[in-house]
């Protein structure tokens, strides 16, 4: 319950800061200029909280409407996505809000090529804007990474080159060698039952049910008649 209430407490103070319009005066190219200018905003600031979401890190802006605490990330991210929801929400009437102002200014007949220019407009300058933010959450994203690499220990102060230490850094995916395929495992299934004296036959039928598919049934008997 407690945190519920922290959570509505963060975002009524947010929607409160950023709900409205910001223009200089009353007259209604002043407003258009508002909104188009919150339409930019507003959009950066939901496509931000997704991305943030993605990448699995709070926003700054999150983090500071908290104060002090530090939010978990389970927390964080729900607040995130009812922001981005809110924002959406903010992008949502200020289209509209736009589209109503340009009908005082322009008949039927240029109203809705007005609107079809402003929308480009606003579209340009957006993905401008989105551009800035998201290269700043890349510097963020590729800091957290190199902050985040594992560190190598070494056994028995053994040598590892700096070639291999760099790729096991990158984790388990990179650290392990590629998969043999079945006839390279059955090639080196034959060399190595040449070393068995006793068991060579053993060796080989256990290789054979081994690398059989999932489900197929085969005895002992098909495997000696094979010549193997």
């Amino acid at each position: 319950m407690l945190y519920q209430l922290s959570q509505q407490q963060v975002l009524l103070e947010y929607i409160s800061r950023t709900v409205g319009l910001s223009f200089n005066s009353l007259d209604l190219v002043s407003i258009i200029d508002g909104l188009a200018r919150n339409i930019i905003e507003a959009t950066c600031q939901a496509r931000k909280c997704a991305f943030c979401i993605r990448k699995g890190f709070p926003p700054e802006e999150v983090c500071a409407s908290f104060g002090g605490a530090q939010p978990s990330w389970r927390h964080a991210k729900r607040v995130c996505k009812i922001l981005k929801a809110e924002l959406w929400r903010q992008v949502r009437l200020f289209m509209t809000g736009s589209a109503w102002s340009t009908t005082v200014f322009f008949h039927n007949g240029r109203l809705l090529k007005h609107l079809r220019w402003l929308r480009q407009q606003v579209g340009a300058l957006t993905e401008l804007r989105w551009k800035q933010v998201l290269n700043q959450l890349l510097k963020v994203v590729d800091k957290q990474r190199r902050e985040e690499q594992k560190c190598i220990v070494v056994l028995q102060d053994a040598y590892i080159p700096a070639e291999i230490q760099r790729w096991l850094r990158k984790g388990p995916k990179f650290g392990v060698p590629p998969r043999i395929s079945a006839h390279e495992l059955v090639g080196l299934n034959r060399y190595l039952s040449v070393k068995a004296n006793q068991d060579r036959d053993r060796c080989l039928q256990d290789a054979i049910w081994i690398q059989l598919p999932s489900g197929h049934v085969c005895g002992s008997s098909t495997v000696k008649s094979s010549g193997l």
